[in-house]
């Protein structure tokens, strides 16, 4: 009888240890991220992260290597917004500001600091080894205020909390092959079927790096020009036009305008079919020098007609020029020309 008692209280003496003492096998598998994990929203125009968010998908401090041995298992995973960085990613150099908000998926639900997040149960399937990040979802808020370019950064605590069941289950009992692994003081079952968490502890936490890069951006009006009609060159009147520009706070620009799709030389002339009309585009409603796109033939933010150096990033700057169809030209066949110029700013 006492050779049959030993191997059964030998077996309750090894069930209590894998019950009381689970951090004998932590940090085998799983673990958080350390040095900081540089989390990419990429770059973005200034103007479209004033008005639309800006998100990704990405690690959110966890790691996981399966090393071929998760033919089957369960895990139980939570999740913790320790610190957002208030919030906001900052521009260091200007204390701009873009507020963002962290998520379970894209379209999962936000985190709050200090309030944990249940991410369980779940399954891998399938003998291939590999690793495996959990991912979180960032995404701006937009600001619809305007923002300078530069580099926005925040700094993100993760705590995460790890059931790891990597094995088989054989007649509802985990037997650990390839171990388990738990999150410091998290103290799970090992029984029927990796049945669950007792207690998560106080788990473990990883350092996001947010990093989201703005980039200098324009939008611009630029409405036809159209000189009417004429039975003759000579009548055409000169017309006035307009482009508005509207750009990233504090950012100086330039505007060109191309010689058009059909120059001939150094001039600019609109086309229908083989025939021609040379015109010109002046600077301002009544000089003489041209617009182009090289060299002093732009035109400086400072020169707007209009908002001149006021670089908001919300008040558009405008510029005027004047259309001309030059003189001592001969009058070619009646019909429609036309011409497109390209408009382009330069930082």
């Amino acid at each position: 009888m006492k050779a049959r008692i030993i191997p059964i209280l030998l077996m309750a003496a090894l069930l209590c240890l894998l019950l009381r003492s689970p951090a004998a096998h932590a940090g085998n598998r799983c673990g958080p991220f350390v040095g900081g994990q540089q989390v990419s929203l990429g770059s973005a125009g200034s103007l479209d992260v004033a008005a639309r968010p800006i998100g990704v998908e990405a690690p959110g401090g966890l790691y996981c290597n399966r090393d071929g041995f998760a033919l089957y298992g369960k895990d139980w995973i939570r999740v913790q917004l320790d610190s957002d960085g208030g919030g906001a990613l900052v521009n260091d150099q200007t204390g701009d500001r873009i507020p963002f908000r962290i998520f379970t998926a894209n379209d999962g639900q936000p985190l709050s600091v200090g309030q944990p997040f249940d991410l369980t149960q779940f399954k891998w399937i399938g003998s291939k080894a590999d690793a495996m990040d959990f991912p979180l979802y960032f995404r701006t808020t937009p600001t619809l205020d305007s923002i300078p370019a530069g580099t926005y950064t925040a700094d993100v605590l993760t705590r995460w909390f790890w059931q790891i069941c990597p094995g088989v289950q054989v007649v509802q009992a985990c037997t650990a092959w390839g171990g388990w692994d738990r999150s410091k003081g998290l103290r799970g079952l090992c029984l029927t079927g990796c049945s669950g968490v007792i207690d998560w502890g106080q788990g473990e936490v990883a350092t996001l790096i947010l990093r989201l890069t703005v980039i200098n951006q324009c939008e611009m009006s630029t409405p036809d020009l159209n000189f009417g009609s004429a039975a003759l060159v000579d009548s055409f009147a000169p017309v006035s036009g307009f482009v508005s520009v509207r750009c990233t706070k504090q950012a100086t620009y330039s505007v060109g305008m191309s010689a058009g799709s059909s120059p001939g030389g150094a001039t600019r002339r609109m086309r229908k079919g083989s025939e021609y009309i040379a015109y010109e585009l002046y600077k301002s409603t009544a000089g003489t020098e041209r617009w182009g796109d090289q060299g002093s033939e732009r035109r400086k933010s400072g020169d707007a007609d209009y908002g001149p150096n006021l670089l908001d990033g919300t008040t558009p700057q405008v510029f005027m020029y004047r259309g001309v169809i030059l003189p001592n030209q001969p009058t070619p066949s009646a019909g429609t020309y036309t011409d497109s110029v390209q408009v382009d700013v330069k930082f």
